[in-house]
């Protein structure tokens, strides 16, 4: 069974990477909002506890609307996952519009102390690497 699981995994990240990034998003946020409404999976049970235990301050509506929202977006990455790891970097970076926060990373790298950007494990954090080289034209250096 985990090798099927694998296979249709493998499936959906190559059939994702032949759309447009358009309706590859509208696709992965259709999933989502699947799993929110199945309201039996894994990332519904987890996402759900999650919400609960760092909002608790919102009301069960809110929570609700918070995790209908965040299924809906995780499915939207996942969509995207196949294009971050098989499109061109030139044809990933070709879909970036806008940087959220860029100036602060201009002037902080401006400011010649070092920035260290850490990113957590959520949504495409593989186009960073190449937006940073590219897009944002900032000095870079790897620790190994």
């Amino acid at each position: 069974m985990r090798f099927i699981k694998i296979c249709l995994g493998l499936f959906f990240l190559l059939f994702m990477a032949l759309l447009p990034l358009k309706y590859s998003q509208l696709l992965g946020g259709f999933f989502g909002g699947v799993i929110y409404r199945l309201k039996n999976s894994r990332s519904y049970s987890v996402s759900k506890k999650n919400i609960e235990l760092c909002f608790s301050s919102l009301s069960h509506s809110e929570q609700e609307t918070l995790l209908k929202h965040s299924l809906i977006h995780t499915g939207m990455s996942y969509a995207e996952m196949g294009m971050s790891w098989l499109w061109s970097t030139n044809r990933s970076l070709n879909t970036i519009s806008s940087v959220k926060g860029e100036e602060l990373l201009v002037e902080a790298f401006a400011s010649n102390s070092g920035v260290l950007i850490i990113a957590p494990h959520i949504g495409n954090w593989e186009v960073l690497n190449p937006v940073s080289y590219t897009h944002l034209t900032l000095p870079t250096k790897r620790i190994v």
